[in-house]
């Protein structure tokens, strides 16, 4: 069962990234739904296990500097895309949207549910 449910919640989240990339769904209505899915199926199959081997400091620095290097990853990256001319009108575009959305709101959605739901089912489950 839980291959299934890894299977199946891997194809969801696929699918609603597609729907979301090619216009065909908003991500702050349908994202919120599939990772939160995703999140609660996780601990349906399998409880969270929390990771003892591991001391507090050295688990808070690894973590910091993997956050570190996806944030300057991320930035690297935008830095180039945005050289790309589709790629600067798609996001501005998109900031354009976000800004119809409330901060509150915004931070629920990803905060609340989304982070939780791809993380448990992410690092928890797979």
């Amino acid at each position: 069962m839980q291959v299934a449910v890894i299977v199946a919640a891997a194809v969801a989240e696929f699918a609603g990234w597609w729907f979301v990339s090619s216009g065909r769904a908003d991500v702050r209505k349908l994202m919120p739904v599939v990772l939160g899915t995703m999140g609660l199926a996780a601990v349906l199959v399998r409880p969270p296990v929390a990771a003892t081997r591991t001391g507090t400091i050295t688990a808070l620095l690894v973590g910091l500097g993997v956050g570190l290097a996806l944030y300057v990853g991320t930035r690297v990256f935008v830095w180039l895309a945005a050289r790309w001319s589709p790629f600067r009108r798609d996001v501005l575009e998109k900031y354009g949207q976000a800004g119809q959305v409330t901060l509150g709101r915004s931070l629920v959605l990803s905060l609340a549910i989304m982070v939780p739901g791809e993380e448990l089912f992410w690092r928890g489950l797979v």
